[in-house]
């Protein structure tokens, strides 16, 4: 469950100690990360593309997600997964147990590591893994207003719009956004990124937007 923020009080002639700094960070990325998940939704941003490699490998490419927490996940270059069921992390080292399936998912989840040599260290990198899950990718669940939107009325799609926010969960959702399917059983490797959870732009929204509206005057026109 949520609860209330809590955010550093300054004042004139305080000591100020890495307590108070790491305090104030946390309130900053609180209040970013609460927004990226509740506000934009979680799932892959751009890129991430997947493709087979090498001998029954894939290439992760480079792109940005955002996970159920709300934590933006960045992977600045392709990693190579040489075996997809086994988890590696950000430098392509093992990260966990391989998964005995030939069918699996691969998934991006945020992870932190120390940056430099310093004693102590000074800098924490936001980085990633890839983990690995059993069986293909499941399609992101409808939600209640996008079911009223194909078979209700006006009123009915807004009021499930309404009521829609009053029966969801503040409560994080996933920490390991799917990316795609890899699939061994023909023989051949085989990769496909959809179905996949999309976090989509404004920019994307609009098109959609003016898509469906020359639908509706296509039709009108015919009608």
């Amino acid at each position: 469950m949520p609860t209330a923020p809590r955010r550093p009080r300054y004042f004139s002639g305080q000591l100020l100690t890495a307590e108070d700094f790491e305090a104030e960070q946390s309130y900053l990325l609180r209040g970013r990360r609460s927004d990226n998940r509740q506000l934009h939704g979680w799932g892959v941003v751009c890129g991430l593309g997947v493709r087979p490699s090498g001998s029954g490998g894939v290439t992760v490419e480079p792109g940005l997600a955002i996970d159920g927490l709300g934590r933006e996940i960045v992977v600045p270059d392709p990693r190579e997964m040489p075996d997809p069921r086994q988890p590696i992390d950000d430098r392509g080292e093992p990260w966990g147990e391989p998964v005995e399936s030939e069918v699996v998912t691969i998934c991006l989840a945020y992870a932190e590591r120390s940056d430099g040599d310093a004693d102590p260290v000074r800098f924490v990198r936001e980085t990633y893994t890839l983990g690995v899950r059993p069986g293909p990718a499941k399609p992101p669940p409808l939600e209640p207003a996008a079911d009223s939107v194909l078979t209700g009325s006006a009123d009915e799609v807004a009021r499930a719009l309404c009521g829609g926010p009053a029966g969801e969960a503040c409560d994080p959702v996933d920490e390991c956004v799917p990316i795609a399917t890899v699939d061994r059983r023909k023989g051949q490797l085989q990769v496909s990124t959809c179905p996949r959870r999309t976090v989509a732009s404004t920019d994307v929204l609009l098109e959609l937007v003016l898509g469906l509206v020359r639908r509706v005057q296509v039709l009108e026109q015919r009608g």
